[in-house]
């Protein structure tokens, strides 16, 4: 999986992600957000999502909203870390009850 992230100039966040399967099939999606937590549109052929909204409580850290058809799937934050080279990912996933947390790591590929 890669995520990018980046920012354009008039400060609206561009998000692109590319998942390659184990069989060789891939996904990918991308939105463009600002950071007031309006969910926009999300294109690609994710399936299971069709919006995000973005907010950044702090400088090393998004929060994430992704949903289908007007409903959250999941939020999700991404920390940097200090290095500037690492980012831990946090997923909450929709549920009842009292949902599940995973997470996942990722490394900075220049």
């Amino acid at each position: 999986m890669t995520i990018n992230f980046s920012v354009s100039s008039d400060r609206l966040w561009n998000t692109n992600v590319d998942i390659a399967g184990p069989d060789g099939s891939t996904m990918h999606a991308q939105s463009t957000a600002t950071l007031d937590g309006v969910a926009v549109p999300v294109t690609g052929n994710m399936g299971f999502i069709d919006s995000v909204s973005l907010r950044q409580p702090t400088p090393d850290t998004l929060v994430m909203t992704l949903g289908k058809d007007g409903h959250r799937v999941s939020t999700r934050v991404y920390t940097v870390g200090k290095d500037g080279k690492t980012m831990s990912e946090t997923i909450v996933w929709a549920a009842d009850g009292m949902p599940k947390l995973e997470a996942a790591y990722f490394t900075r590929i220049s």
